[in-house]
């Protein structure tokens, strides 16, 4: 990309990626434009911004594009100034443009069943959690935060501990987080007590399962 200028040089493949001949792209900098996504314009030049003024070595973006058949398609650009002029100003940069399409498609239906996962758990009036060996949270249910008076991705990252149980408490139950983990084995906690962040004293029957996330 000559930047002064505003003409840009591509590679066949960078054309063929998205469904078209190669002469069908203007070479100049407005023949790439009228392909970008309106919504991904600002982050586009926040990126390039960032770069321009040495924040970061490369400029690096997702941004979808339109393809030959009018359908949408998510590309990563990577790129860097390798020439100034003498007054500072950016004169040449070089760039690959990657397809990460299948990639942001398999990430959102990841999101997607996740949020899935969320709704369920929710309609689930008793508490459900996965923690991992250090005690920490990885996921509740809006039950689970009634007990500590907050929203459940509060709870994220946190243990009993840093959520004001004691250190008692969380000594406790860290033991026996780990004895599941470790032994592979369910365990059964017949009665289990906790009081909520308004002070009422639960006395919960707790059954610990091993659970290891795929993917």
């Amino acid at each position: 990309w000559r930047m002064q200028s505003d003409e840009v040089t591509r590679s066949e493949q960078w054309a063929g990626m998205l469904g078209y001949d190669g002469t069908a792209i203007e070479n100049e900098i407005g023949g790439w434009e009228k392909l970008l996504h309106p919504e991904d314009r600002e982050p586009h030049d926040e990126a390039l911004e960032g770069h321009l003024e040495g924040e970061k070595d490369l400029y690096t973006v997702d941004y979808r594009l339109r393809t030959a058949n009018g359908e949408w398609k998510w590309i990563r650009n990577i790129g860097k100034v390798m020439e100034w002029d003498e007054a500072g100003n950016p004169v040449r940069s070089v760039g690959i443009h990657q397809d990460i399409d299948e990639q942001k498609r398999a990430e959102r239906a990841r999101k997607q069943s996740q949020k899935r996962l969320r709704q369920i758990i929710d309609l689930v009036p008793d508490p459900i959690f996965v923690k991992n060996r250090d005690g920490e949270y990885l996921l509740a249910n809006e039950a689970v935060g009634d007990i500590f008076g907050k929203e459940p991705d509060e709870l994220i990252g946190r243990t009993e501990r840093e959520l004001g149980m004691g250190e008692e408490t969380f000594e406790r139950y860290r033991e026996e987080d780990r004895e599941v983990i470790e032994t592979g084995e369910s365990l059964v906690i017949p009665e289990r007590q906790a009081r909520t962040a308004d002070g009422d004293l639960l006395t919960l029957q707790t059954i610990l399962i091993p659970y290891e996330a795929v993917g």
